[in-house]
């Protein structure tokens, strides 16, 4: 299913849905983190996967990427088995 993406105004990562029977065409925007990037990632792979609907992974709700970037920042950053978030914690950054 086509999915256009463009850069917003505000530099994020601006995700088209196109309209369907029952939903007009909306846009979510997504930050351009690595944890972003994984979740457009994740969008564009269950949308190629099946017909998607308004909330669900493959079309998600502002809401739904607000909630799924707050989820990422909480889980602890490895970099070659190294806890890369203790570490900036340890030295406040």
């Amino acid at each position: 299913m086509k999915v256009e993406v463009e850069l917003s105004p505000h530099g994020e990562l601006r995700c088209w849905f196109p309209s369907d029977s029952a939903v007009a065409g909306y846009h979510v925007d997504i930050p351009p983190t690595t944890g972003g990037l994984e979740l457009l990632i994740d969008v564009l792979t269950r949308r190629s996967q099946s017909r998607q609907t308004t909330g669900m992974k493959g079309q998600p709700t502002q809401f739904d990427i607000e909630k799924a970037v707050k989820e990422f920042q909480k889980k602890p950053k490895i970099l070659d088995g190294v806890n890369i978030s203790e570490i900036a914690e340890e030295i406040e950054i």
